[in-house]
């Protein structure tokens, strides 16, 4: 994460992942869902800001968000990955 973090500071990354630590250290943070319907399948992407963030690393941490452990781990993770 810290490395992928140093490399992005000279070049653009774009990394998909499913492992909360590297997803805290982007820059900035994409949800990419997608829907199948009438068997055509369809992908979305949304820029995640603020709490939708926090809530996403939580949900990565396997959480379902109610916990006020997983809440503090995904800010503190956020935390140090910015700093």
């Amino acid at each position: 994460a810290v490395e992928l973090r140093s490399l992005g500071r000279q070049h653009q990354v774009f990394c998909i992942t499913h492992l909360p630590r590297i997803a805290a250290a982007g820059e900035a943070h994409f949800l990419v869902s997608k829907q199948i319907s009438a068997g055509r399948t369809n992908a979305s992407m949304f820029r995640l800001e603020g709490e939708e963030r926090v809530q996403e690393i939580v949900r990565m941490l396997g959480d379902s968000g109610s916990s006020a452990t997983a809440c503090r781990h995904a800010r503190e993770l956020l935390a140090e990955m910015s700093a």
